[in-house]
């Protein structure tokens, strides 16, 4: 029993960080959405990524590549072609990290993050947008501990909706509403464990302004997340377990689209403060 709570805790946590990665990654889709007349690399805007996006576990090589790639007029987002389907632009967005990486100490984690979002989207209104997603996450955890040791697998899948109503040029109320359900699975371990299960369900709504200056692009925004995940019963723990997690998050997106050679290059940054309601 104790394996099997050290494994939920584990799948409550990815579930949790894949959530909050769609919601992210939909927020950042309606930013592109506003700003794709202007967008000329593949580079993300807003948290997007238009395409594949691929990055190393090891973050001293992830640094070197991605200076290399820079000093080269490069990134490393892989393109992805977009097609219109009646009145809809579809879309693909995915997140690829190669090799592992080990914590230190008594407990350790090791990540193999990974996810693919493929969506479709329109105005319905010249100041309004409508979308939906669907949605793929993957995480790998191994948790080890005094007296035992295990990886957690969980497998994610996600529906979700989205859409913006544009305040003229005072900004856009935006939101994200979906549906999750996973799967965790135990592999070797020391110690026998049943495999685990949750669904949940996640939203998101926020204020955003679009503000320039001296052609950097100005992106203020105040949002409110929630999250509530539930992990279902088995043969080991025979109770289910809700956890719900609110917070309000206040940041700024800062870009700035500049040429570079025989092209255009756009350089960008989020900083963001969140603060957890549920504390």
């Amino acid at each position: 029993k104790v394996i099997a709570q050290a494994v939920r805790k584990e799948s409550k946590s990815a579930s949790k960080l894949l959530l909050s990665k769609v919601g992210k990654t939909l927020m950042g889709r309606l930013s592109y959405i506003r700003h794709q007349n202007q967008q000329k690399s593949s580079f993300s805007t807003n948290g997007f990524v238009n395409g594949i996006q691929v990055s190393f576990a090891d973050s001293q090589t992830n640094s070197f590549i991605n200076r290399v790639l820079s000093a080269n007029g490069l990134s490393n987002v892989i393109p992805t072609s977009s097609r219109k389907v009646e009145r809809w632009d579809t879309w693909t967005s995915a997140q690829v990290v190669i090799g592992r990486n080990n914590g230190a100490g008594t407990n350790k984690t090791e990540f193999n993050l990974r996810s693919l979002n493929i969506g479709m989207d329109r105005r319905i209104a010249q100041d309004k947008i409508i979308g939906f997603a669907l949605g793929l996450g993957k995480q790998d955890r191994t948790a080890t501990g005094i007296d035992f040791s295990g990886d957690v697998d969980t497998k994610q899948y996600t529906l979700s909706s989205y859409g913006a109503l544009e305040l003229s040029n005072k900004g856009s109320i935006e939101a994200v509403l979906g549906v999750a359900k996973a799967t965790h699975k135990v592999g070797k371990s020391n110690t026998l464990s049943a495999d685990q299960g949750s669904n949940g369900f996640f939203a998101s709504i926020a204020y955003r302004a679009d503000l320039q200056a001296q052609s950097v692009d100005l992106s203020p925004f105040i949002r409110y997340d929630i999250s509530r995940i539930k992990m279902k019963a088995n043969d080991v723990l025979t109770n289910s377990e809700t956890a719900t997690d609110e917070a309000i998050a206040l940041g700024i997106d800062i870009s700035k689209t500049g040429n570079y050679e025989e092209g255009q290059l756009t350089r960008f940054v989020s900083v963001e403060y969140k603060s957890d309601l549920r504390r």
